[in-house]
């Protein structure tokens, strides 16, 4: 089953949080993004649920705030949009959405950053056609990309390549 989850850099910390983002406007109009944990769960018998969940609200740094892609990469990492990746020929990509493609894709960043992204991420992942996804729709994982880190993290990484 394909595996819809995100994840963020809390605000107060600026840890990696995972699970599901929320946007709450306030009264004045300001948007303020939360991640509810993906491992929150209601315990009936303690205090109100709605404390619970509240408590278990997140807030994020929303630029930050990324989908899992239901791709992994050699080691099994699991790529999020955001997340810099090299290939086997030593290319490196970012994650980033594609209008083209209407999905996730590979954007070199080499390439003019105001460029729309190429590569879509099945086409570079697949060996083959037949390989692309699997009867659940699920992706396979590739032997050949590695997550070498994200553009939130890595900034003087990124500037150096």
């Amino acid at each position: 089953m394909k595996k819809i989850k995100f994840r963020g850099k809390r605000k107060d910390n600026e840890e990696w949080i995972y699970g599901y983002p929320i946007v709450l406007k306030s009264p004045d109009g300001e948007k303020n993004c939360f991640i509810l944990r993906e491992d929150f769960e209601i315990d009936w018998t303690g205090n109100y649920p709605g404390t619970q969940i509240l408590e278990n609200f997140i807030e994020v740094i929303p630029d930050t705030i990324g989908q899992y892609i239901n791709l992994r990469d050699k080691n099994g990492v699991e790529i999020y949009r955001g997340d810099v990746i090299r290939d086997k020929f030593g290319k490196i990509y970012v994650v980033e959405w594609s209008n083209t493609f209407i999905g996730y894709g590979f954007k070199d960043i080499k390439e003019d950053i105001d460029k729309e992204v190429e590569i879509p991420a099945f086409r570079v992942l697949a060996k083959s056609a037949e390989e692309v996804i699997t009867k659940d729709g699920i992706y396979y994982e590739n032997p050949d990309i590695e997550v070498i880190g994200n553009a939130f993290d890595d900034l003087e990484m990124l500037q150096q390549i």
